[in-house]
């Protein structure tokens, strides 16, 4: 433990992996307000909306409703969409910058352009293949890995520069803004320079037939169609063969946040940087595609979104499972106290106060429970999702949702994924209710021996 607990802190504690999870964090707000927008659209306006399916008929598209607000008011929502989500990898190449500048003491403002600039080098942003999907950009969710990566790289050689002091110094009585200004200029160009390099070397390669015909002609193009559509066919694919690589994924995946949990590390925070570029872009392409493509999008099974309704119920180990069987199988005082102050909390997927002051963290009592709990729902609802029973997540929600609540609101109010998220609850329960009696039993023992 003592060497487990030394690797994940190192981890946790490297800056580019802080980075890349409070960058991802940082695009919340700009991310939440097109889900929210693009939410309401799918609840109420669009003719394959929940409300269509309730009062639409057999043909929502020519209800008058319908047709009033697929013409005023599904266009303003929609019209949200572009400045939003569409700008998915933009947002997180622009996040990380800033957060390495900031904990780099280095102007943020400077290093954050620099970094917009880079992006932009990079190559063209619109897909000219014929198959291309209904996405027709890279600034969204299928650019998220090169936005990540530019958010890392140009700011690192923008810093390295500015540290090694290859910068125009302006005399003191300049004003602040343009002294910063004209110290970017040197380490700005530097960095662009190299980002530079990437699509002239495309060009150049194009250019001399070293690249064959059909291949990726910019960098967006080539991760999608290396790194991004690998990963995306192993843990979301859709047919049969892909169902054991995502389920495996999905369930190990989330195995290993409660073990860092158990350990006292913050499981969600340290495995984000994987989470976000892979089940966080199926959030947002599944999102996407309903919003443009209503009952007829292609959505993926699995998506971040799809833990936090069926597998973190309470927060990271299905902690509300414990504090119901806390209220009602627990005989300690002490664990009786914290169950009542952290149901609240619980119930908006808040675990902090259950999991340290029960406490769960080296409590070998609820080692079991708590490592194995959600890697179990993860299954479950995979399962249940797969097979059809549950429908496929369309909306994103905040991870604050209470549990079957955020069922609902993530499909579209699909019955079986709320049947599906009462199940999930109720089986959390039942794992820790043995644990909680074995709880019980050693409390007894310690007043026997104190007597």
């Amino acid at each position: 433990m003592d060497k487990f607990m030394e690797i994940a802190a190192k981890v946790g504690s490297n800056k580019y992996m802080i980075a890349i999870r409070d960058g991802f964090a940082s695009t919340m707000p700009l991310l939440m307000a097109g889900a929210v927008a693009t939410m309401i659209n799918n609840v109420f306006f669009v003719s394959w909306s929940l409300l269509a399916g309730i009062i639409g008929g057999e043909n929502p598209a020519e209800h008058p409703f319908f047709i009033w607000a697929g013409q005023w008011v599904a266009p303003f929502f929609s019209a949200i969409d572009p400045g939003t989500l569409s700008l998915t990898a933009f947002a997180v190449a622009l996040g990380i910058a800033y957060i390495r500048a900031k904990d780099e003491d280095v102007d943020p403002l400077s290093t954050v352009l620099i970094t917009a600039g880079a992006f932009f080098i990079l190559g063209p942003k619109t897909r000219v293949s014929e198959v291309a999907s209904y996405i027709a950009d890279y600034y969204g969710a299928m650019g998220i890995l090169v936005g990540m990566l530019t958010g890392l790289i140009a700011p690192l050689i923008f810093i390295k520069i500015v540290k090694k002091g290859w910068i125009i110094k302006m005399p003191d009585m300049v004003p602040p803004a343009v002294g910063r200004a004209f110290a970017a200029i040197i380490p700005g160009f530097i960095t662009l320079s190299a980002f530079a390099l990437v699509p002239y070397l495309f060009s150049i390669g194009a250019s001399t037939g070293f690249l064959a015909e059909g291949s990726a002609s910019n960098i967006f193009a080539l991760f999608e169609e290396t790194m991004q559509a690998g990963l995306m066919r192993i843990f979301g694919g859709q047919s049969t063969d892909a169902f054991l690589p995502g389920l495996l994924g999905a369930v190990f995946f989330k195995m290993s946040q409660t073990i860092l949990w158990f350990a006292g590390l913050h499981g969600p925070n340290l495995t984000a940087p994987v989470q976000s570029p892979i089940w966080g872009t199926f959030d947002t392409l599944n999102v996407q595609a309903f919003a443009q493509y209503g009952k007829d999008a292609v959505l993926y099974p699995w998506t971040g979104t799809s833990w936090v309704i069926y597998a973190d119920l309470g927060g990271s180990g299905a902690t509300l499972g414990l504090i119901i069987a806390l209220k009602f199988f627990n005989k300690r005082p002490d664990a009786k106290e914290i169950a009542n102050i952290s149901l609240a909390p619980g119930i908006f997927e808040i675990n902090e106060p259950i999991i340290f002051g029960i406490p769960i963290v080296l409590n070998p009592t609820y080692l079991i429970p708590f490592v194995i709990s959600t890697p179990l729902l993860t299954a479950i609802g995979f399962i249940l999702t797969w097979v059809g029973f549950a429908g496929r997540v369309v909306n994103s929600i905040p991870w604050t949702t209470p549990p079957i609540l955020g069922a609902a609101m993530a499909t579209n109010f699909n019955i079986g994924a709320i049947i599906t998220s009462i199940i999930c609850l109720a089986v959390s329960v039942v794992i820790y209710v043995p644990f909680v009696l074995l709880s019980n039993k050693e409390f007894e023992k310690q007043l026997a021996e104190q007597a």
